[in-house]
Order: structure tokens, then C-alpha cells, then sequence
């Protein structure tokens, strides 16, 4: 289970997409499950066995409209994607730690305690004109 939380407030995020991958390697698009968080910010996401020892997280899953305000700790250059070990996962969770990025402030709110398989990241909904800027800026530098 995957729960985001809105950068500023800490409150549920709902209908933000996020992306789970169990692949080895991520080759292309095909290799990511995207769901769409329920009204209390939850995306559900089904695992089958065997369990693969890392499981990636996106918390953009790919839309522009998303901004991941989680650090990402990804050993490639995969913008705001967690990788995580499955044993850490299912025993004790995670809570992603917040970037320092300008566009993020940490909310003012308690931060939530990890719960075993739960994880727990924040994003941003980005208005229009940060949209816009947000493909400028990936247009021009890559």
C-alpha cells in the first residue's frame, strides 16, 4: 500500500497517480503499474510471488501534474523514485524523507509513523503555469 500525502498539509492526496515497479531493471514504460490514489490518498498494489527483492516507487508516476516532494535514494538518476528493499517494506515500512527542493515545504503537520507495508510519500499538484515551466525547463535541459 502506498499512501501520498499532500507537501504542505500532510493530509491524503487524492487522484494523484503513482507508479510501482518489480522489475530487475526498468527498460521502458511497460515496466511500471500506475494507480490513482483513493479519497484517503491509498493506492493499492497487488505483489505475486516470488517477491523481488527491490521494489521502485514513483511518486510522478510519469505526469507532469505531479511533483515528488520525497528524496529519492535510486542508485540511476530516477527523479523522486525510492528504491526499497522488500524485506524492509513488509517488515517495518517506509516514510520517505522530504526533498529539498524550492518547490517543496515540509507541512507543518506531525509526520505519519512508518507501519509494516505501508509506504508513505509526498507530492505536489502543480497549478498550470509550474506545468509549463516544469516542461520548459525538462525541454531544454534534459
Amino acid at each position: 500500500m502506498i499512501r501520498v500525502l499532500d507537501y504542505k498539509s500532510g493530509h491524503p492526496a487524492k487522484g494523484r497517480k503513482v507508479a510501482l515497479s518489480t522489475a530487475p531493471i526498468i527498460r521502458n514504460d511497460h515496466d511500471w503499474v500506475i494507480a490513482k490514489t483513493s479519497k484517503d490518498g491509498v493506492a493499492l498494489f497487488t505483489i505475486k510471488e516470488p517477491l523481488p527483492e527491490i521494489v521502485r516507487i514513483d511518486p510522478e508516476a510519469g505526469s507532469f501534474a505531479n511533483w515528488s516532494c520525497t528524496q529519492s535514494d535510486a542508485r540511476f538518476d530516477f527523479s523522486g523514485v525510492l528504491e526499497l528493499a522488500t524485506s524492509q517494506l513488509l517488515e517495518q515500512g517506509v516514510v520517505g524523507t522530504f526533498t529539498s527542493s524550492p518547490l517543496c515545504q515540509h507541512h507543518v503537520s506531525s509526520s505519519p509513523t512508518a507501519q509494516p507495508g505501508v509506504i508513505v510519500v509526498y507530492t505536489r499538484h502543480l497549478n498550470p503555469w509550474l506545468k509549463f515551466r516544469r516542461f520548459m525547463h525538462e525541454a531544454f535541459n534534459g
